[in-house]
């Protein structure tokens, strides 16, 4: 656990320690390689790229985390001068507009005189010069999921251009950030003689869970289950995959599971909560779920098609028979077990006594009373175990149960950070 499930945040007023900012920073695995190796990092996420997943001193300081991209940590440390990330890719368009945060300086510009390519559409991705640093930002808030830029299309006309023009429709998936941001480690490391390191986030399958809208999760993990694939392939094809170590897990769990299937037509023509509730099978009266077979085809043990996005995605993603599914802790909401084709789930609203049933969401679904305070809008983390999956050198090291801090030593150990110590090695930008 990583995040508040453990009261781990550090806080404004008061930190778990019982003092505002009790303890002092520390070097971070991509700092300490910079710092030793003078080599190339890279972060790519599909949230808007000031979100959680950044070391900062506070969550919401959007400014201050754009800034320590750039620029390091501002403060007296005197261990490591910070010249910038070679790479960064993902959404929040808005945090990088001239506002009072930024003393009215565009950030976009900002990182373009410091050398950086600027981009801001999946073409102009694709175009970036691989020698040069690259800034990449695509939306304002979070990319699209892959839901909505693969099945549901007409809902990028709601997305946002980085400068806040509705319609961006020219997004890159994770696939795409990861593979360009890997040509463009690869090839500013091969020049140098270094190596790279480079975090690349599903960001938004956290997102989607915490809105019970569990069709767009899937799409996110599917999509990273691709990126992961593709991103094997691409290091065996440039020659990198015997020396490359790909570390693949999770900072939490949302508590979810699925307990057996759900006949969505037999749940719309039922006309109470009780009576919705028997469209739901479990153990021998699960049956199978019908993502792999077109409409109105039935899915037995024998049948393969092809899914319209390649393999391993769902060929329909609305059939009749669909998966039944839960969290552990939820806020009020009705459940159809469908996929919402019009937007995101908004599963509670909040009135005068708190967070409620929306009466916009899952209309045709049976009510779920809520297990959580009526100031919990959507669900939560949990403290379920999440799994660890490691390849190349330095696999071995990730075996067993271990704590999330521990992941961070075990990369150190597999690229022999501790040989030396107090080293500092020039980077060239």
């Amino acid at each position: 656990m990583t995040v508040n499930g453990l009261n781990a945040y550090t806080l404004i007023q008061n930190s778990s320690t019982g003092k505002a900012y009790g303890d002092p920073k520390v070097e971070t695995i991509f700092e300490m390689f910079r710092r030793i190796e003078g080599g190339q990092v890279g972060v790519v996420s599909k949230a808007y790229i000031a979100d959680a997943t950044p070391a900062a001193s506070q969550r919401s300081q959007y400014t201050a985390i754009i800034e320590q991209y750039l620029s390091g940590v501002a403060g007296n440390y005197s261990w490591f001068p910070w010249e910038g990330l070679d790479l960064l890719f993902g959404g929040g368009g808005e945090n990088f507009l001239p506002g009072p945060g930024n003393g009215n300086v565009s950030q976009f510009d900002r990182w373009a005189s410091e050398g950086y390519q600027v981009g801001y559409t999946k073409t102009e991705l694709e175009a970036f010069d691989n020698a040069q640093r690259a800034l990449g930002i695509f939306t304002q808030g979070n990319i699209s999921t892959w839901l909505d830029q693969n099945v549901y299309t007409d809902l990028l006309d709601l997305a946002v251009t980085p400068q806040g023009q509705r319609g961006a429709r020219d997004q890159p998936g994770l696939k795409e950030m990861t593979l360009k941001a890997i040509d463009i480690l690869h090839t500013r490391s091969k020049e140098r003689n270094t190596g790279f390191m480079l975090m690349s986030e599903a960001a938004l399958i956290d997102k989607e869970m915490h809105v019970l809208d569990i069709d767009r999760a899937l799409g996110e993990v599917l999509e990273l289950d691709d990126t992961v694939r593709a991103t094997l392939k691409h290091l065996e094809e440039i020659g990198e995959l015997d020396d490359t170590l790909i570390v693949v897990t999770a900072d939490h769990g949302h508590g979810f599971d699925v307990f057996g299937s759900a006949d969505t037509k037999y749940l719309q023509q039922q006309n109470s909560d009780r009576a919705k509730r028997s469209a739901i099978g479990t153990y021998q009266n699960s049956g199978l779920s019908a993502y792999q077979v077109p409409q109105d085809v039935l899915a037995n043990n024998h049948t393969i098609f092809q899914s319209p996005q390649g393999d391993g995605f769902p060929v329909t993603w609305d059939p009749r028979y669909t998966i039944a599914h839960g969290w552990a802790a939820i806020p009020d909401h009705r459940e159809d077990f469908e996929v919402n084709k019009d937007h995101e789930r908004v599963p509670a609203v909040k009135n005068t006594t708190g967070y409620f049933f929306n009466p916009e969401d899952n209309q045709r679904g049976f009510a779920m009373t809520g297990n959580l305070g009526t100031g919990e809008g959507q669900g939560v983390h949990s403290l379920v175990d999440v799994p660890v999956y490691a390849f190349g050198p330095g696999h071995e090291y990730f075996r067993g149960v271990m704590n999330s801090p521990d992941l961070a030593f075990k990369v150190a150990l597999a690229l022999d950070l501790g040989k030396n110590s107090n080293v500092t090695t020039s980077y060239r930008k």
